[in-house]
């Protein structure tokens, strides 16, 4: 048996092979996007009106805002402004004392939403939740507002 020796054979770039290949690439290609459904043969219909047979009942929410030095807003009103120390936020127990009364009496939730302004101070939150919790309202949510 003879031995080859490297340096006898020519060696040379085959593109036979390589034109194979992309041929197959392009039939495979080809084949898988003719089953691709294009957008505009998709069926698609827009909700319409509908008509309510009971009116919908619409909660009753007010919103706290807390701004960044302490004060308590409610409908542009400022509640407790000398009870810092003590925490203690009598005339804002009171006004949302009335307000879940009054809800209750128009059959509809009672609903609060804190806003406090980003430097707000934290115990002034817990404060207002404090206040909302004597007062036994139970929706209350967060809102902030986001600066651009």
């Amino acid at each position: 048996m003879r031995v080859r020796d490297i340096h006898e054979e020519n060696l040379q770039f085959q593109i036979a092979p390589m034109i194979d290949v992309i041929f197959i690439l392009i039939l495979f290609f080809m084949c898988s996007a003719g089953a691709v459904k294009t957008e505009m043969y998709l069926a698609s219909s827009l909700p319409g009106t509908a008509q309510a047979e009971t009116p919908v009942n619409i909660p009753d929410e007010q919103i706290i805002q807390i701004t960044n030095a302490g004060q308590v807003l409610l409908n542009d009103r400022q509640f407790d402004a000398n009870a810092g120390a003590t925490h203690q936020m009598p005339e804002l127990l009171g006004m949302l004392q009335r307000f879940r009364q009054a809800s209750q009496a128009n059959k509809t939730e009672a609903m609060v939403t804190i806003s406090p302004q980003p430097y707000a101070s934290y115990q002034r939150v817990i404060d207002v939740m404090n206040a909302c919790s004597a007062a036994y309202i139970k929706n209350v949510s967060f809102r902030m507002e986001v600066s651009e």
